[in-house]
């Protein structure tokens, strides 16, 4: 299972990195028709001995539909995007061409800092464990000597 996940892992953070390159490295598309936008949302699900009711199933799932170069493609946007779209309709739209995909500006930038930030207090964590460890087996030792 951890395999799967970290396999799982390596293949979004190339994605996301991927995605960064392609933002620092292109302009954002033109001639792009925003052709439907929307929110799914999720009532809880019951019956019976299970009750689904969490709050991740109560918050909405935002879609965005784009038209491009004669193609439809459906995108799955954050609350932000849905909200700057619905406040002023200006959303930086960016192709992928190797993936023929299209993606909102941002998509690849903001998961990587989020995946270091976890890195790092994962990091912080497992170091404070191991110093602590450390620690608790020199004090072993020191008592075990004998004078």
């Amino acid at each position: 299972m951890a395999v799967g996940f970290g396999a799982y892992g390596y293949f979004k953070v190339k994605q996301w990195v991927h995605y960064t390159v392609i933002e620092n490295t292109e302009k954002p598309i033109t001639g792009y028709t925003i052709t439907k936008i929307s929110a799914d949302e999720h009532r809880p699900y019951r019956h019976r001995g299970y009750n689904d009711d969490n709050e991740k199933e109560r918050t909405p799932d935002y879609y965005m539909e784009v038209w491009y170069q004669g193609k439809d493609y459906k995108l799955e946007i954050d609350e932000s995007t849905y909200r700057v779209f619905k406040d002023n309709g200006d959303v930086n739209l960016y192709y992928d061409s190797e993936a023929d995909e299209v993606f909102v500006a941002g998509a690849g930038s903001s998961n990587i800092l989020g995946i270091i930030l976890i890195g790092i207090l994962v990091i912080i964590v497992v170091a404070e464990l191991l110093i602590r460890l450390l620690i608790k087996t020199l004090r072993k030792k020191s008592k075990a000597k004998p004078k």
